[in-house]
């Protein structure tokens, strides 16, 4: 299975992620081997320009939609 991040609240939900270690229900992993967040795949990917041009092609073509609301 995958690894989850879990970030406990209080040293009691501390305690019981041990409990459960002990158990060999789960593996605490420390916080060095924990893997990163994935970064965004698409994040930056379109220029201010491209954007802008996007937005107003965009907003045109919602005013000629027909609305019978």
């Amino acid at each position: 299975m995958p690894p989850i991040l879990i970030e406990p609240l209080s040293e009691q939900a501390y305690e019981l992620l041990r409990q459960l270690e002990a158990l060999h229900i789960l593996r605490v992993v420390p916080a060095a081997e924990a893997p990163a967040p994935a970064k965004r795949k698409w994040a930056g990917s379109l220029s201010d320009a491209t954007a802008s041009k996007l937005r107003e092609h965009t907003e045109q073509a919602r005013q000629e939609w027909e609305r019978t609301f």
